[in-house]
């Protein structure tokens, strides 16, 4: 059931994961880590009811709002004593078939990095990077207006109709491209497309490359049935 999505049981699970990210990278690197990617699929997330997203929603420092029926009305977040570390940026990867499939959730963590980006209780890295990417829209000639909203996009996909890609044929033939920039430049224009309450599949290639650029860990589960 989408509207349950993420549930009260993944949410905690997603906890315990965004905190165990979160301390191996500290332990590694002596301080917190800014911002994170996470890849969202369809499957993960019908087999384990949103523990993905509840991740990325803890990084944020949100939390899902339940009703009694325990669907997801919204979100709001946790307050900044309770929460006691910096707001943590992330990056979400979509594929097609999540995209369509999930659609009122992408919206719901568009909500979420919207929200947390105006957060100013604790360290905020979601407006700190905010910031960054404005300034680079601003300077590829987006209005004042556009590139505040657009800098803060942060679910991203392959455009509308679309389910593969060109790397899927490119990377095995290699006699094809010559450098890793060819098959990065490919991917951006395939997967650089921005979804959330106020735009879905709009193509926003210097937003998501700076997006990328900022990422220190991603994360990418794979359920099996062994």
């Amino acid at each position: 059931n989408v509207d349950k999505v993420p549930s009260r049981e993944a949410f905690v699970l997603g906890k315990k994961l965004a905190d165990t990210m979160i301390q191996e990278y500290r332990e590694k690197n002596g301080a917190c880590p800014d911002k994170l990617g996470i890849i969202l699929w369809s499957t993960e997330t019908q087999r384990n009811e949103g523990v993905n997203e509840s991740a990325a929603l803890n990084l944020l420092g949100m939390t899902p709002v339940w009703d009694k029926k325990d669907q997801v009305v919204g979100v709001e977040p946790i307050p900044g004593p309770i929460l006691n570390r910096p707001r943590i940026d992330v990056l979400l990867q979509a594929s097609g078939l999540y995209r369509d499939s999930f659609a009122q959730v992408i919206r719901l963590l568009d909500r979420a990095v919207r929200m947390a980006g105006s957060l100013r209780d604790v360290e905020n890295f979601v407006a700190v990077h905010n910031q960054e990417i404005e300034k680079t829209l601003l300077k590829k000639g987006y209005t004042k207006d556009d590139a505040q909203e657009l800098s803060q996009s942060r679910v991203f996909g392959p455009m509308p109709g679309a389910y593969v890609h060109a790397l899927q044929e490119l990377i095995p033939s290699s006699g094809t491209w010559e450098t890793d920039e060819e098959i990065a430049d490919v991917w951006i224009h395939h997967y650089a497309y921005a979804y959330g309450d106020a735009l879905w599949g709009k193509l926003l290639k210097s937003a998501y490359k700076d997006n990328l650029k900022d990422v220190k860990i991603t994360m990418h589960s794979r359920s099996s049935n062994v």
